[in-house]
């Protein structure tokens, strides 16, 4: 599945097994289409739901094959769309995401926010952090601590040096933290010799 930079509306997948082969057959127009600039904006890859989102809300494909491949609107989806699509991280089948007011969860049923009760000031106001940069926004998992970690910049700055953690065990917040040995460019995992997945963050030198 994916989303080219010409149609940003449009959701396409590949041939069974080409990734190279995108037929018109599989193209799928997320509506509303042109609405805005930015279109489809993320893919949440959970196990049996594909969700695509768009700023504003978030549709679902679901199905097994192209015979029976759905679109359905993700319900209770309207305002909580995705504004960032490095922020969208999968931890046991939980689609974590960066909205424009917070950080919201998709699981088994409605979209939540997760960052509403505690923190909501974090998110949706200028204090912390600065939102014209929430597209720049990454994220990544911390096995170690099972929590999901969100890079973001601080307010008044283009330096995404900030950091949250939310602890998903606990359901609490920590931060904001700030990163001063170098400057972020982006977050994953790497698994090691041992077969551990240890989350690092990129810098803007190359490490």
């Amino acid at each position: 599945w994916g989303v080219g930079d010409k149609d940003p509306d449009t959701l396409r997948r590949s041939a069974s097994g080409l990734i190279y082969a995108w037929p018109f057959a599989g193209t799928y127009n997320i509506e509303p289409v042109r609405a805005d600039q930015y279109g489809i904006t993320g893919l949440i890859a959970r196990r049996d739901e594909l969700g695509i989102c768009k700023r504003d809300f978030i549709w679902k494909m679901v199905g097994s094959d192209a015979d029976n491949f759905e679109l359905v609107k993700v319900r209770e989806s309207k305002g909580r769309g995705c504004f960032a699509p490095d922020s969208i991280v999968v931890i046991d089948d939980i689609g974590y995401f960066l909205g424009g007011d917070g950080v919201y969860a998709w699981g088994n049923g409605e979209i939540e926010s997760i960052s509403d009760v505690k923190v909501r000031n974090w998110f949706a106001s200028d204090t912390y952090f600065n939102r014209s940069l929430y597209s720049s926004a990454f994220a990544k998992y911390n096995a170690r601590y099972h929590g999901y970690e969100l890079h973001l910049a601080a307010a008044g700055s283009t330096s995404i040096d900030r950091w949250v953690f939310y602890d998903i065990t606990r359901k609490k917040w920590w931060g904001p933290h700030k990163t001063d040995a170098f400057t972020p460019t982006a977050a994953s995992e790497i698994i090691d010799a041992n077969g551990q997945a240890i989350p690092v963050i990129g810098s803007s030198v190359g490490h």
